[in-house]
């Protein structure tokens, strides 16, 4: 399996649930980000959650991993969660 399928995966796949983490606005790392694709993953209070460039709000498209951001959790699909309004700190 490549990076591209392991992100892709994640989406469907997650686990995390927001029964312990308030709504709002949360700091984050960016473990995993695939410009290719398109696609990342955030670290926020050790869960992962994947999140698409659109959703970066600069409207760069980009990040670097290891970068810290901040960002709102929202209901994906599957019931499971992703991150949206990524903000560059």
């Amino acid at each position: 399996m490549t990076e591209d399928d392991s992100l892709r995966r994640l989406w469907g796949e997650t686990e995390a649930s927001l029964e312990k983490i308030p709504l709002g606005i949360h700091p984050a790392t960016v473990v995993e980000f695939s410009s290719h694709v398109g696609l990342g993953v955030l670290d926020v209070e050790g869960r992962h959650y994947p999140f698409h460039c659109v959703s970066i709000t600069d409207g760069s498209r980009e990040v670097d991993v290891g970068s810290l951001v901040c960002v709102r959790l929202v209901a994906s699909i599957g019931g499971s969660y992703q991150a949206n309004e990524v903000m560059k700190i």
